[in-house]
């Protein structure tokens, strides 16, 4: 009999596996967002490389400041982040949750710096909110693709969360909100 329990927990979970397309991560607010980095830019994506980096497969993405939320960037000056994942000689390594903007895009970044000294997204996914030109404004959109969102309860208990930004927003808004919360750190 357990056995049996065990094949059909087996078959169960081999059956789902698919099904499940996101990194589990905890919801940062725009104030951890905020804290958290050491960079908050508007910016156009110039060029992504992917490469090895040991077995891994890691993407360079070139992005050009155009507008500062906080930190020490100016317009116009280069930024280089790094995200795992890519594309490699036929290859590819994908990280649910990991940011993929196309060259030419636009988005707001939330950069800290890794351990290895390079640029990365805060919150993965959380870190990069795409901006949207169209009908003739600015807006943020939500960022947190490929993420479950989860914190803690008075218990201690991960529950699903929300994502510091949930529907579109004035990008000048936004980045009012982003220089009051970096003022007031």
């Amino acid at each position: 009999m357990r056995t049996r329990l065990l094949g059909l927990a087996t078959m169960f979970l081999l059956a789902t596996v698919g099904l499940v397309r996101a990194s589990v991560v905890t919801a940062y607010d725009l104030e951890t967002l905020v804290a958290r980095s050491e960079l908050g830019v508007v910016g156009r994506v110039l060029e992504a490389r992917s490469r090895y980096e040991g077995a891994s497969i890691v993407t360079d993405i070139a992005v050009e400041v155009t507008e500062v939320g906080h930190g020490r960037a100016t317009r116009g000056q280069q930024v280089v982040l790094l995200v795992p994942g890519g594309s490699v000689d036929g290859v590819t390594m994908r990280v649910e949750g990991s940011v993929r903007p196309a060259v030419g895009a636009e988005a707001f970044f939330f950069l800290r710096r890794h351990s290895s000294g390079r640029l990365v997204p805060t919150g993965m996914s959380q870190g990069v909110l795409p901006v949207d030109r169209g009908a003739g404004r600015a807006r943020v959109l939500p960022g947190a693709a490929g993420l479950a969102l989860v914190r803690p309860d008075a218990s201690g208990r991960m529950v699903p969360a929300r994502a510091a930004v949930t529907e579109p927003m004035d990008l000048e808004e936004f980045l009012a909100r982003v220089r009051d919360v970096a003022g007031a750190r």
